[in-house]
């Protein structure tokens, strides 16, 4: 949109903060600034001392003082000011602690203050007459008055000091019209001959040169680009060497100044098509602006960049890469501003192992993950045709300048892998695909009907067999065993077979000769085989010899087949008998066996999957226990849940049908209890009648009719798999319970592939060993394979036998292969991938992980740390976030990233070896690596309520072998050992569910268990896991934890929301009343890119504030609904002050380390970590009521050691209000601060499961057998 260059427009151009005068964070310290002119100026000197009259006040200028004279950015001035002092900014400074500046900062200072309040400023280079003949270079703020409808000229910097050097008798700070000259003004009068060029300046340095300089500031100053004293981008030059076109080009640029206030149009057009100007001033204050904090440099995208009222050009000669300098050993990232990264440039070594680490929502997902990995991917799909990329996963452009030196990158994330039970750890890892091949190709089957093997072989085969299988010298012979359908069939096969010179035949073991052809029929019973040739393998034979007798034999056998049908049977005068067949065909019983592919041997495909189940392993039915209530009543009372208390009314029994048919024919009393019944009679309510009818007389009694009962349990499964509607299978599932399908036995494939075995083992065997036995297994299989099938199973054994060792290497050698991938942790998931990772041997590849310790037990992260070394020394570069010590400290390299979270962090605080970032003093993660900082919490005697105990006793569940564990109530307990061990299986599957339902009722599957005891001292018990409190982007900390409720409250009580009726929904923007209705209380839009990431901008109906204009209008302190939201914790409590119940939560959120966070900052940006302690600020700030029991599976993933110091506190404080803590966890901080320790183990998987250890820290240090103790003995030394 074209300015039309009205007074109006370029009022508004100098309203708003520009990228200089932006104060960026420390605006907060304008909250209380007051909007009177001459006090703003008194606060500023109160902060400033001129670094012209500097002896006046007795200060010395030192070389590090000089710098603050030529501090750029108002947000840098700030820093400076409250670096020396961070009282309040109306808190005038002693003059050791004011800032040595020119007259600009003065200038801009007031600036910056006055728009805060959208009042029009602006900064003016001009000359000041002092009291030399000179007129000396000086800045001043103009301001619009709009009482006096003109702009006023306020020099801040004119203290007592100055006036009285100056001999400025004027009340107050304006300018005295005498005193000062526009740069423009000054230019017109000395190119007129008005003024001499001469008096303008500095001693020597005066004339049009200094005049041209002056212009030049004062035109981009006028721009919004409030130039340095200091600025001379565009050369200095003398009158003499000014040429006819700088003269116009100068004169202009006056003419536009002066004219500015009628036509802001005009000016702006010039500072674009003045290129030289304008791409060196964008260009040098764009690229020095990552010294500027992250809230200035958003408003220099939105605001100066993009401003349409400024009409700023942009040059794309800017934006070129340039590869002259790439170092191809390096990732190289410049200028990444994504989410809360500060425009960050870093270096990352390729080809090492690259460790990023900082405290929870530091930024390093979102550098890694979010910038680095989402770029590669990006780039990638860019590949591909558009018809292509409209088909696949849009990656959304990070916010980054650039980045070289990018591979094809892989992420391996700790996200669920499948919500599909179908994925197993043997899919994910590809080690299925391989054993399927394995079963087909060197399996052997074995017969459906008889058990025996089936082994096809050719007639060469059969014949070369028989030189290993009979002992030489030995006579054998060759029958055709006849497979007889009928007297008929046999006879015209013995015909045949005599035709054919085959003159004896063995029935029933006896011999007989044929003379001629047979007419007699033989009995279908009878055994029928056709004698064929004999043979003796000589003791003394050559090769030569040999191979005559093998074709011999060969020929042999492939005639009598054509009457055996593909079976032989060899006999020798041993009487052993050998059973050969050149087609899957049973030898013994003829029975046939289906030709076998690998899709045979996958329960994902139509051909492998048992028909039963579907290749789940499980199916749904009817459990009799659910339905029946209560076996003590009478159906009429209510024993069978289905019907009720058929005593009330409009009760029904269908599809039963009328009870007292039932009774009267079974001869059975109405009124008997359940568990009474006749069984026979049971089982005819739950499954019906079979074949029996019973007579149905019509209410009428003049009509009969007989049918079977059908029964509540099939009518019942019936109606549920045929069903299509949620709610009425979830009406008939409440009686369904999963179980082990009947047909497969739970192995989910057919019939035929469950009957193939490879040395004696079928592969749903193999599927559900263990990993660390599967990979014994494989290895006995390469070293005692036979030579023909190994020549068709090494490559694929060798395959499978590298995976196997990949995973048993990063601690998951409990797993089977058949563990569904829902199943698996994070952590696990993650491990698993990584090992399908390594097995592919890919070099070149930029690998991105996530926390890969997490899950492991201190003694597995050794191997872990190898594993990650060999994806390194395959030539891949590896980069992790880590916050295990050992892994930290064995890293190639270390980025650390800070120093707090949110807004206060998107930094690198330091980078280098790890030896490097320990002597860094500005690391927090150097300090604990230095151990400068330790993660403690006192050791407590925690006052105990008698001596009470939960105790569960009897645990089953999975691997668990019959443990009994003790926790004591009201103290920190931490459940520790192996991956695998059981601690899953005690806490999540047995005692959590459990005291769910017995104190919430709850209604989750319980794990196998004989008591509890001790239960009965808790009220509530909490599950805190680091899920998202919300997967809507409308869901914040302020809705989680019940906060908004109360602000909306507040706001309904102020002047403007009972003026105009707006009660407390009105400022929900999940409510219409209140919401925008553009975008539906978002705040923004949704934009459809047909092969980009479709992206979200500012809804421009509210601009995305979320609300209607009229619930702005509503103010708290100055405040709007919107505003608050925006506010971090910090800001809230001060703004809150005296609202108790708002402060209380507030403070918890600051209790815990959160008080940077947003009070609407979008669940879906907050990290694992920090969801927690939302969770737990949330339980501190209520009133519970009661002993709570909280149960925490590995709080500490994501946490820094900064973190878990919080997280310490938080379980240290909860357990002093008398509260339980049960954890599982294998960090050593947390369990060295536990009072007590169970410690299951010692392995993973079937050689887990048991109780190692309980007491205290120091008493399981001293057990040898448990791991977990060694590592606290380690570290306690």
């Amino acid at each position: 949109m074209k300015i039309d260059g009205n007074n109006d427009e370029c009022r508004d151009l100098y309203r708003t903060q520009s990228i200089i005068t932006n104060p960026g964070r420390y605006e907060l310290y304008y909250k209380e600034l007051p909007t009177n002119i001459n006090r703003l100026c008194e606060i500023i000197q109160g902060l400033f001392i001129n670094f012209k009259y500097c002896d006046q006040y007795d200060i010395k200028i030192s070389k590090e003082r000089i710098g603050e004279s030529n501090l750029r950015y108002v947000s840098k001035i700030l820093e400076a000011v409250v670096e020396k002092n961070a009282d309040s900014i109306l808190n005038p400074r002693e003059n050791k602690d004011k800032l040595l500046v020119t007259n600009r900062s003065f200038a801009v200072l007031l600036v910056s203050m006055i728009r805060h309040f959208k009042i029009p400023a602006r900064a003016v280079c001009g000359f000041f007459h002092d009291t030399s003949e000179q007129w000396e270079s000086h800045w001043i703020c103009e301001y619009w008055s709009k009482k006096a409808g003109q702009w006023i000229k306020i020099d801040a910097s004119l203290d007592a000091v100055a006036k009285d050097c100056l001999h400025i008798k004027n009340e107050g700070y304006r300018v005295p019209d005498n005193r000062f000259l526009t740069s423009e003004q000054v230019w017109k009068d000395c190119r007129a001959g008005r003024q001499k060029d001469s008096i303008f300046g500095y001693d020597d340095k005066t004339g049009l040169g200094f005049i041209r300089g002056n212009l030049l500031r004062n035109f981009v100053t006028a721009n919004r680009y409030e130039a340095l004293h200091t600025d001379n981008w565009w050369k200095f030059k003398n009158a003499k060497d000014m040429k006819k076109e700088d003269f116009e080009q100068l004169d202009n640029i006056a003419d536009a100044l002066l004219s500015r206030d009628d036509s802001i149009q005009r000016m702006q057009e010039l500072f674009e098509t003045e290129t030289d100007i304008y791409t060196s001033v964008t260009g040098r204050i764009k690229d020095n602006y990552e010294v500027g904090p992250a809230e200035e440099k958003e408003r220099l995208k939105g605001t100066v960049l993009m401003n349409e009222n400024q009409k700023i050009r942009r040059d794309i000669s800017l934006k070129q890469v340039n590869f002259d300098t790439y170092d191809e050993n390096y990732v190289v990232v410049e200028g990444a501003k994504h989410h809360n990264l500060k425009n960050i440039n870093l270096r990352i070594p390729k080809n090492k192992l690259v460790v990023f680490t900082g405290v929870s929502g530091s930024g390093k997902s979102t550098l890694i993950f979010d910038t680095i990995f989402a770029e590669a991917q990006r780039r990638f799909l860019v590949g591909f045709s558009p018809f292509v990329r409209r088909h696949m996963e849009k990656f959304e452009k990070p916010k980054v300048d650039s980045i070289y030196g990018l591979s094809p990158a892989i992420a391996i994330e700790q996200k669920q892998i499948s919500n599909n039970p179908r994925s197993t750890v043997g899919t994910i890892t590809e080690i299925s695909d391989y054993l399927r091949l394995l079963y087909s190709r060197v399996g052997t089957p074995y017969c459906l009907s008889c058990g025996q093997p089936i082994v096809k072989m050719t007639p060469r085969e059969i014949a070369l067999s028989l030189f290993d299988k009979i002992e030489k010298g030995v006579r054998f012979t060759i029958y055709a065993p006849l497979i007889i359908a009928s007297s008929l069939d046999c006879s015209t096969m013995v015909n045949r077979a005599f035709q054919a010179g085959y003159c004896d035949i063995k029935i029933n073991g006896s011999i007989e000769h044929l003379e001629s052809q047979m007419n007699v029929g033989i009995e279908t019973e009878s055994t029928v085989e056709i004698k064929g040739d004999s043979f003796i393998i000589p003791e003394d034979i050559n090769q030569d010899v040999k191979n005559h007798l093998i074709d011999q034999i060969t020929e042999s056998i492939r005639r009598i087949l054509e009457y055996g049908r593909s079976t032989l049977r060899i006999e020798d005068e041993g009487e052993n008998d050998y059973l050969f067949t050149t087609q899957l065909v049973c030898p013994c019983c003829h029975t046939g066996f289906p030709e076998l592919s690998s899709q045979h041997f996958s329960s994902n495909t139509p051909l492998g999957m048992c028909p039963a189940c579907g290749g789940l392993g499980i199916q749904q039915s009817i459990d009799e226990k659910l339905l029946i209530e209560n076996p003590n009543v009478s159906i009429l009372d209510g024993a069978i849940k289905w019907y009720g208390n058929l005593r009330q009314d409009n009760k029904t029994t269908w599809p039963t049908g009328p009870l007292d048919v039932l009774y009267n024919h079974y001869q059975v009393n109405i009124e008997t209890p359940w568990k009474e019944l006749p069984e026979n009679f049971r089982n005819v309510i739950l499954y019906g009648s079979g074949e029996e009818k019973l007579c149905y007389k019509s209410t009428l009694g003049n009509r009969a009719s007989y049918k079977p009962v059908k029964g509540l349990v099939p009518e019942l499964t019936r109606l549920y798999y045929e069903t299509d509607s949620e709610v009425t299978k979830k009406k008939y599932g409440q009686y369904m319970d999963t179980k082990l399908c009947d047909a497969c036995h739970g192995t989910k494939l057919c019939e035929e592939a469950r009957h193939v075995k490879v040395d004696n083992k079928a592969i749903t065997e193999i599927n559900d060993m263990p990993v660390s036995e599967v990979k014994e297994w494989i290895k006995g299989l390469y070293e005692k394979l036979e030579e023909r099938l190994f020549e068709l199973g090494e490559e694929i054994i060798l395959e499978v036998y590298n995976r196997l060792c990949f995973l048993n290497n990063i601690g998951l050698h409990y797993l089977t292969l058949s563990r569904t991938a829902p199943t698996l942790s994070g952590g696990e998931g993650q491990r698993v991938r990584l090992a399908s990772q390594l097995s592919s041997g890919m070099m070149g590849v930029l690998y991105i992980l996530d926390e890969p310790s997490v899950g492991l037990h201190p003694k597995d992260i050794d191997s872990l740390i190898k594993t990650l070394y060999k994806l390194r020394d395959q030539g891949n570069s590896v980069l992790v976030v880590e916050h295990d010590q050992e892994i930290i400290e064995k890293a190639d390299w270390l980025v650390d990233v800070g120093p707090r979270a949110g807004i206060l962090g998107g930094q690198i605080i330091s980078q280098g070896t790890p030896e490097d970032v320990a002597l860094d003093p500005n690391s927090i993660t150097g300090q604990y690596l230095s151990n400068k900082k330790n993660v403690f919490i006192e050791k407590k005697c925690r006052k105990m309520y008698g001596d009470k105990w939960l105790v569960l006793k009897g645990a089953k569940h999975n691997n668990l072998k019959n443990v009994t564990v003790h926790f004591p109530i009201g103290k920190i307990s931490c459940v520790t050992g192996v991956s695998g061990s059981g601690k899953s299986s005690l806490v999540g599957g047995i005692l959590e569910p459990l005291l769910d339902k017995l104190l919430n009722g709850g209604s989750e599957k319980i794990g196998s268990f004989e008591a509890i005891e001790g239960w009965e001292h808790f009220d509530k018990i909490v599950n805190v896991s680091q899920a998202p409190i919300g997967r809507s982007p409308k869901s914040n900390p302020a809705t989680y934890t019940g906060l908004f409720d109360k602000i909306r409250k507040v706001f309904a009580k102020t002047e403007y929301a009972i003026a105009n009726k707006l009660t407390y929904e009105y400022f929900s923007f999940n409510s219409e009343k209140g919401q925008c209705k553009e975008c539906k209380g978002v705040g923004q839009t949704k934009v459809e890119m047909h092969f980009l990431a479709e992206i979200w901008v500012p809804c421009t109906e509210c601009g995305g504030t979320r609300y209607q204009s009229k619930i702005l209008n509503a103010r708290y302190k100055g405040k709007n609904i919107a505003e608050v939201l925006d506010m971090d914790v910090e800001e809230a409590l001060e703004l809150f002050s005296e609202q108790k119940d708002i402060v209380k939560i507030l403070q918890t959120f600051k209790d815990v380390g959160l008080e940077y966070i947003k009070l609407g900052q979008s669940a879906t940006t907050l990290s694992g970590g920090e969801a927690q302690r939302v969770k737990l600020a949330k339980e501190l700030s209520e009133k519970t009521k009661g002993n709570m029991i909280y149960i925490l599976d590995e709080p500490t993933t994501g946490l820094h050691f900064n973190d878990i110091q919080y997280l310490l506190n938080i379980f240290d404080r909860l357990a002093d209000l008398g509260h339980t803590l049960i954890i599982i966890e294998h960090n050593l901080d947390i369990i060295k601060s536990a009072d007590w320790i169970v410690d299951i183990g010692p392995e993973g998987g079937v050689n887990g499961g048991r109780v190692c250890a309980e007491g205290v820290p120091e008493e399981i240090a001293e057990v040898k057998e448990s791991y977990t103790g060694q590592a606290l003995k380690r570290i306690t030394k």
